[in-house]
């Protein structure tokens, strides 16, 4: 694939890096001199020095046959310019660094379908602006998107990672009292991206979380997040949608063809109460396991 990125810093040249090792067709941008010479000096890669925002700068830099453009600059008007531009010459995928919530949260001047961008690429929270509307999910963490394009010929490797760290994180927390697991049906097909485990109730579940939390360690109570959990999506609570007619909430007559109540799957609520995850990393040193030794063992105690 060809791409061209726009912004020569560590994201843009990780990217390159990693994108050329592969066996893409890699230019790169930055107005910098000193980061474009370093870039020549070690990468297979284009590197153009100059303004991006300016379309003579992109088509040195051969955008007319670019596939995809990845702007990731530390100023999120450079960004959305060259995204822009980019839509002009008609490149399909377009990715943008934003780190203001200005330009894509809830008060935002343009909508989502405006900016002329793909996916935006969050270097915060994810998620922090909320979802506005049906079909809502225009933000990603950095790494996830930006690095994880670069990193998915690393993916068995980090899998295998994953899994060896999975098992030892779990080996950690199989002390505490009343702790089970997911049952797994596939273990070779698990990523081990996650680790997720269950309490006896939710008052043992919010103190064992609260001592892996004093200690260093704590999880994630998943009945807490705002992302991935259902009751807590503002935008199907509300109806949310860009549609004029309320389309998929309402019919054309205004009726409301569907209400979501937060109470309406109590069983699930019931298990995601008492659950705590953890993201499993990919480098586990020894000093974080037997932080997470030692906090399982407070809240063994609990």
């Amino acid at each position: 694939m060809r791409i061209l990125i726009v912004g020569a810093g560590i994201v843009g040249t990780n990217l390159a890096q990693e994108l050329s090792q592969e066996g893409h067709d890699i230019a790169i941008i930055d107005e910098d001199t000193e980061k474009i010479r370093r870039i020549s000096d070690t990468l297979d890669v284009m590197s153009v020095r100059g303004n991006a925002c300016l379309p003579s700068v992109l088509v040195k830099a051969g955008i007319r046959n670019m596939q995809m453009v990845i702007a990731v600059t530390n100023k999120d008007e450079i960004n959305l310019m060259v995204c822009f531009l980019a839509a002009k010459f008609k490149i399909q995928k377009r990715f943008a660094r934003l780190r203001s919530m200005e330009f894509t949260g809830v008060d935002q001047i343009f909508p989502p379908e405006e900016l002329f961008i793909d996916h935006a690429i969050n270097p915060g929270g994810r998620g922090g602006e909320g979802r506005s509307f049906i079909g809502f999910n225009f933000r990603m963490m950095e790494l996830q998107g930006a690095l994880g394009l670069a990193q998915l010929a690393k993916l068995d490797d980090i899998i295998a990672f994953q899994k060896k760290n999975n098992a030892r994180m779990k080996a950690a927390l199989e002390k505490i009292p009343g702790i089970t697991f997911r049952n797994q049906l596939d273990e070779d097909g698990d990523s081990a991206t996650f680790l997720a485990f269950f309490l006896r109730d939710v008052e043992q579940t919010k103190a064992v979380q609260a001592a892996l939390q004093d200690n260093g360690a704590g999880a994630v109570y998943f009945a807490d997040n705002t992302w991935h959990y259902y009751p807590k999506w503002e935008h199907l609570l509300k109806g949310s949608t860009l549609s004029s007619t309320g389309w998929p909430f309402s019919s054309q007559d205004g009726r409301r063809r569907v209400v979501y109540d937060q109470q309406a799957l109590p069983k699930s609520a019931e298990i995601l109460d008492r659950t705590l995850v953890y993201q499993v990393p990919v480098i586990l040193s020894e000093d974080r396991l037997a932080q997470i030794k030692a906090a399982a063992a407070v809240a063994a105690a609990v």
